[in-house]
């Protein structure tokens, strides 16, 4: 393994090391460090758009996890992620629809 090759896993394992503390800040860094690495990465887009869905930034989570998808169609953990991204947004929009209801009432 070559030093690029080195410091991408090292990237990618501190960001899933991260995961487990629920520092999505931190995972969000790391894995942008492994995508500006090797942009086709989908563990790194996973884990980019996992951390995004826990930050709320459902639009990035989805471009990062739709990408996810396309590199690894049979990938379990990025069609679950894709479930729970789409499930927060339908919250979201419930609840902005009765923000809405109850402003205009």
């Amino acid at each position: 393994m070559d030093i690029k090759g080195l410091k991408l896993s090292c990237y990618l394992n501190v960001a899933a090391c991260q995961m487990r503390h629920h520092n999505y800040e931190s995972i969000v860094i790391n894995s942008s460090k492994a995508l500006s690495m090797q942009s086709d990465n989908a563990k790194a887009l996973y884990r980019r758009g996992a951390a995004y869905v826990q930050l709320q930034e459902y639009e990035k989570a989805k471009e990062d996890l739709t990408a996810a998808q396309q590199l690894e169609p049979k990938n379990q953990a990025v069609s679950k992620q894709l479930q729970i991204l789409k499930s927060k947004v339908q919250q979201l929009n419930q609840y902005y629809a009765s923000a809405m209801k109850k402003l205009f009432t």
